[in-house]
């Protein structure tokens, strides 16, 4: 994960890629999955961070999956959840609605930003 800016500094408006390396020449290799770093935060919530690396190889099944996720993912430990509760309660968030269709609204505002940066 990282920050997109045109410039070298980083605010509370600067939107975050997630970067896959190991699927290099797909589609979802770059993805913003945040406008900001609390949007970000607020979309591992429910599902955990490190399971959105997923988007980048079955995008479709795993934004149902972050979906269906609330307030959790079935598999995780009873730590997880609580890392993630504390995570939530810190910052004030709640985990995303409509996946899908904001990281399409994110798609559009950032993907000629991204285009650059993939090529």
């Amino acid at each position: 994960y990282g920050f997109l800016c045109d410039e070298p500094i980083v605010d509370d408006r600067s939107p975050v890629v997630m970067v896959v390396p190991c699927a290099w020449g797909r589609d979802n290799m770059f993805q913003v999955v945040g406008g900001s770093l609390a949007e970000f935060l607020a979309l591992g919530s429910g599902y955990g961070y490190f399971a959105i690396e997923q988007l980048a190889y079955d995008y479709e099944e795993t934004v149902h999956k972050i979906d269906a996720a609330v307030p959790y993912r079935q598999e995780m430990s009873d730590s997880e959840k609580r890392q993630l509760d504390l995570v939530r309660q810190e910052f004030g968030i709640v985990p995303w609605k409509n996946v899908g269709q904001r990281l399409e609204e994110l798609d559009t505002l950032f993907f000629d930003r991204l285009k650059i940066v993939g090529e």
